[in-house]
């Protein structure tokens, strides 16, 4: 029983993976029950700002990112879920360090090898 309930979860996963249409599929370095959408990139001063999602089979999120790619860092500046328009822009943001095999850390890596 408990294998039937995980190759649904896994099958509803690449179900709205394939139905997202959203953009690029970001690679990830480790298996997660989710797939990661870049969908916008744009230049910010001296950084990369992305729009990206991230759709499972509980949540489709969305999250605005500011990237440092020359000292791998990042700001989360804003997040929503279900929709874009339901992106919440944060007053303040930190700079923060990348975890290795983390979603940033592969988006960064993503982002910043075009």
């Amino acid at each position: 029983m408990k294998k039937l309930i995980f190759v649904t979860a896994i099958l509803g996963v690449a179900s709205q993976a394939a139905n997202s249409g959203e953009g690029q599929l970001i690679p990830r370095g480790i298996y997660e029950k989710a797939n990661y959408y870049l969908i916008s990139v744009k230049q910010d001063g001296k950084y990369l700002q992305t729009l990206h999602s991230r759709v499972s089979s509980m949540s489709h999120g969305y999250s605005v990112t500011r990237i440092d790619c020359k000292n791998r860092l990042y700001q989360d500046l804003g997040y929503g879920e279900d929709n874009q328009s339901n992106i919440k822009m944060y007053d303040e943001t930190q700079w923060t360090e990348l975890v290795t095999g983390s979603s940033k850390s592969d988006l960064l890596t993503f982002v910043c090898s075009k």
